[in-house]
């Protein structure tokens, strides 16, 4: 949830246009913003979700 948090934030902060424009700059793919995104409509998301979020934060860091 943190991530998709912190996505929004950035989208929200116009400093991204679009969702095209935030997946240029983290370099990730515009579907793995969407399922991030998606957990907002969701709630809290699932025990695999937060552990994806730990993973694909590591590798960008």
């Amino acid at each position: 949830m943190r991530l998709a948090r912190y996505y929004q934030s950035l989208l929200d902060s116009g400093k991204f246009e679009s969702r095209a424009a935030l997946t240029r700059h983290l370099g990730v793919s515009r579907a793995r913003v969407t399922q991030v995104l998606n957990r907002l409509k969701q709630g809290n998301g699932d025990r695999v979700n937060r552990r994806t979020d730990r993973i694909h934060r590591a590798e960008h860091k």
